[in-house]
């Protein structure tokens, strides 16, 4: 880990700049409770074409929070970069819960290729928003890379068990 910590120290250095420790932390709200993503597919319900989609995104969630939350954070209970060097400083209220794997990312990876797979084009506009809010949980500091990098396979194995999910649903 004092690589990762490294890592996220020299990630900031040459990253770092006023707007983007103005924009990053507003980007990560984005991601929060997967609430971009879950107002998105409400509004898809809405439209006969995208409610397909829609529902096996609502199901790719579902399944991305009992991984996250239920099963692997409790399980595996790495702590935060924050909380393993001093000199390693988050840019919005330390979060509580355990860093392995960035549920931020899980979700939005999860919503991205939940609707890749669902053969919906708003995969295109999804995924750079999916990846922003990933790389943001770095840059504020409350996610090493391999926390991101187990956020987007989490988010990949949950997008394709709610294809799963959807075609039992279908039958």
């Amino acid at each position: 880990m004092p690589f990762e910590c490294w890592f996220l120290r020299w990630m900031r250095h040459y990253t770092k700049s006023r707007f983007s420790d103005y924009f990053m932390p507003r980007v990560t709200r984005l991601g929060d409770y997967g609430a971009l993503w879950i107002v998105m597919a409400l509004v898809m319900l809405c439209f006969r074409r995208t409610r397909q989609p829609a529902v096996q995104m609502l199901l790719a969630l579902a399944v991305e929070s009992l991984l996250c939350n239920t099963l692997l954070k409790p399980l595996i209970g790495r702590p935060r970069p924050f909380e393993l060097s001093s000199r390693v400083r988050p840019l919005i209220p330390p979060p509580s819960d355990r860093s392995f794997p960035s549920g931020h990312t899980a979700s939005s990876i999860a919503a991205a290729a939940s609707l890749w797979l669902a053969g919906s084009p708003l995969w295109k506009a999804a995924l750079p928003m999916a990846l922003l809010i990933a790389w943001s949980r770095m840059y504020i500091c409350v996610h090493f890379v391999t926390d991101i990098l187990g956020g987007i396979g989490t988010g990949l194995l949950s997008a394709a068990l709610g294809k799963a999910l959807m075609e039992r649903l279908r039958r």
